[in-house]
Order: structure tokens, then C-alpha cells, then sequence
């Protein structure tokens, strides 16, 4: 995704959804956090092509969003694994901040005068 600033300038954005906990504790949590890892040492570190400006361009930043938890091992894991360039660029979502951030847009969207909906207003 790519987002227009007021100056005129794109910034590119890319996110990296998962499903369950991220945790960095046990085998299995290693295994996890590593193949996350993984994956966001190759988004971050691969040019993508633009299309509309007919040029490859690296991403500005990275969101991490798990449905679940994403513990603090796991972000400071993910963290000391990354060069200080790298870091700068992945911003952490997990399931709580997902839900605040949308129940404040949801605020915000929020009409002062709601519309009813009658009959003649359904299309069917």
C-alpha cells in the first residue's frame, strides 16, 4: 500500500498479518518468531515495483499484526535480531491495540444525527 503525504511524497507501507501468538519462548515459539523474522528481513530488505511511477521503491514501514499476543520476548527478540536500519521500520500490532485503534475510528466516524432506514430505501 502507498500513502501520499501532503507534500506530495509517497511513503509505502506493508503489512504482515498473522493468526496466532507470537511468542519466543519454547521451540515452538522460536520456530514462530524466526520464520517472522524471516519474512520481514525479506519485505523490508527487497525493492517492489511501483507501478505508477514506473520505478522499484523500498518500503518506509512495516506493520506486524498478530490477531494474538505478540509478548515482549518476541518484540525484543525481533528487535536485537535486526540492524538498527531494519528496526526503524517495523511498527508492532497485536490484538489489543488492533481493537483500540478501531473502536477510536469507529468514535470518530461516529454521526451526530444516525439516518433511519425505511422500506424504500432497500433496493429489493
Amino acid at each position: 500500500m502507498k500513502y501520499q503525504l501532503p507534500t506530495s511524497h509517497w511513503i509505502y507501507l506493508c503489512a504482515q498479518i498473522k493468526r496466532d501468538k507470537i511468542d519466543a519462548s519454547g521451540a515452538g515459539g522460536n520456530n514462530n518468531v524466526a520464520t517472522i523474522l524471516n519474512q520481514t528481513r525479506m519485505a523490508i530488505d527487497h525493492p517492489i515495483f511501483d507501478s505508477d511511477t514506473n520505478r522499484k521503491v523500498l518500503l518506509d514501514h512495516l506493520y506486524l499484526i498478530s490477531a494474538g499476543e505478540i509478548t515482549r520476548a518476541a518484540r525484543t527478540w525481533l528487535v536485537e535480531q535486526l540492524d538498527a536500519g531494519q528496526r526503524r521500520h517495523i511498527i508492532f500490532m497485536d490484538r489489543d491495540e488492533f481493537l483500540d485503534q478501531s473502536a477510536r475510528i469507529l468514535i470518530d466516524l461516529r454521526l451526530d444525527s444516525p439516518m433511519a432506514i425505511t422500506d424504500e430505501d432497500i433496493p429489493f
